[in-house]
Order: C-alpha cells, then sequence, then structure tokens
C-alpha cells in the first residue's frame, strides 16, 4: 500500500511538471515575441471575444464597431491572460509540491494550531509564492531584450496576483474536498 501511494505522488508530480515545463515554454514563446506580433496577436484575441459576444448577443455590429470594441478590450485581454497563465502555474506547483509535504508541511513545519500568524501560512505558500515573483520577474526582465516591448514591475505584481489566486483556489478546494472526504467516512 505505501508504495502505491509513493507511486501515485511520483505520477502526478511528473504530470503536473510536464505540464509546468509546457506553461514555461508558452509564457517564454509569448514574451519573445516583438512587440507588434504580441500586440497583432492580443487584436486578434480581442476581436475573436467581441465577435463571439456580437453572434451571441445577436447585435449584428458592423465591422468598424467590432474593430473599435476589439480596441478597447485588447489591454484587458492581456491582463488577463498574464493574470490566467500565473493562476494556472499556481495550479501546477501545488501539484508539484502538495503530494511530497502537504499543505502545512505535515512533520516538516509544526502544526498550525497556536503559532504565531506567519507560520499558520501554509508552508505551500511560502514555497510557491516567492517562486511565481522570481518566474514573473525574469519573464518581464526577459522583455527587456526583446524588440518594441519593455518590463514592467505591475506585471510581476499582476502575474503574482494571479499565481495567489490561483494557489488560492487550490487550498480552499483541498479543504472542500477534505471535507466531503471526512464527511463519507463518517457515514
Amino acid at each position: 500500500m505505501i508504495e502505491m501511494n509513493k507511486l501515485k505522488k511520483i505520477v502526478v508530480s511528473s504530470i503536473a511538471t510536464i505540464f509546468l515545463v509546457l506553461l514555461y515554454s508558452l509564457i517564454f514563446t509569448f514574451s519573445d515575441q516583438d512587440g507588434e506580433a504580441s500586440g497583432g496577436l492580443s487584436r486578434k484575441v480581442s476581436e475573436m471575444c467581441v465577435e463571439i459576444w456580437n453572434t451571441i448577443a445577436g447585435k449584428n455590429w458592423s465591422e468598424s464597431i467590432i474593430e473599435s470594441w476589439a480596441l478597447y478590450f485588447e489591454h484587458p485581454v492581456r491582463k488577463i491572460a498574464h493574470f490566467c497563465e500565473y493562476a494556472m502555474m499556481a495550479f501546477l506547483l501545488f501539484f508539484i509540491w502538495y503530494p511530497w509535504i502537504g499543505l502545512y508541511g505535515d512533520g516538516i513545519v509544526e502544526k498550525p494550531e497556536n503559532v504565531r500568524r506567519w507560520k499558520r501560512i501554509p508552508l505551500l505558500a511560502k514555497i510557491i509564492i516567492p517562486w511565481i515573483f522570481v518566474s514573473a520577474a525574469f519573464d518581464e526582465i526577459h522583455q527587456l531584450f526583446v524588440p518594441e516591448r519593455w518590463g514592467n514591475f505591475a506585471d510581476v505584481l499582476l502575474d503574482t496576483t494571479g499565481g495567489c489566486f490561483g494557489l488560492i483556489c487550490c487550498i480552499y478546494g483541498d479543504k472542500i474536498l477534505n471535507h466531503i472526504h471526512m464527511r463519507r467516512k463518517r457515514n
């Protein structure tokens, strides 16, 4: 039984690691695009979103109205993409680390009861949030060397916020699943 549990941990962590490497590749590819290519991709995605909205809402907008709405939404779409990339990174990092150390370090650190506030923060947060911050910072530094692009500390903060959101979703998801599991066990 113990061997099967270790095998499950290895499989989950390995799959999450593969997807994390793919996500890093995707982020690097997007960051490596010059300003014109990156802006063109954002415009294309914005246009698709506006066209989908136009179809669903039955608005029958003209091309010029669709283009103006797409231009209006280009910046928010880009920022939402940043947020989502790093939320996904937190999700993957959670599944890399959680099987091995649990939420609080299970035996590695003190239990969260009757300890100072900082020590009650899950060990995973102490690993994942700095990891995401450093990854976001390197992404923005990389953009300093790409033509027509620049690094932006606000993007580092946005990316880190996305990572925090993803981590919070994982932590609360874990708590909900544990609660459901305990209820089933009692019945």
